[in-house]
């Protein structure tokens, strides 16, 4: 679905999926990305937001925050991993888990919904993780 002016509008995990795969599909590494959402969930901007392993994110909260908030009207976020050492995207690791509860936590300080986070595995299969419960 698009808004008027063909702005993806990102009101189920289908959509996401759909807009994820098109995104990373061809990256070659591990890389935590949003997609920032208007109050309306339509596409206001994409932000490549770390490359590399997870273990090495937590220092990197700051620079998430000020990069969500360079989009004028940003209400919600969906945030999506890709890793593609994972096979199997049912396997949750823990470091995923503890990298959602975080950004959960900077963006709920800064008014901002999570409305997701996706792990997108070797594949390319992405798991939307309110739709297992985990968020």
């Amino acid at each position: 679905m698009a808004a008027k002016n063909n702005t993806p509008v990102m009101e189920r995990p289908a959509a996401v999926r759909n807009y994820l795969a098109g995104k990373l599909e061809n990256i070659p590494h591990e890389a935590l990305c949003a997609i920032v959402l208007d109050s309306g969930h339509c596409v206001i901007g994409f932000e490549f937001l770390h490359h590399g392993s997870l273990d090495s994110f937590p220092e990197m909260q700051r620079s998430v925050v000020r990069r969500v908030l360079d989009h004028r009207n940003v209400a919600a976020v969906v945030f999506a991993h890709n890793d593609r050492s994972v096979e199997s995207v049912d396997l949750v690791r823990q470091s995923e888990l503890d990298t959602m509860k975080s950004l959960k936590k900077s963006m709920s300080a800064i008014d901002v919904r999570v409305l997701d986070y996706f792990i997108v595995g070797g594949e390319g299969v992405a798991q939307s993780l309110a739709e297992r419960g985990l968020l």
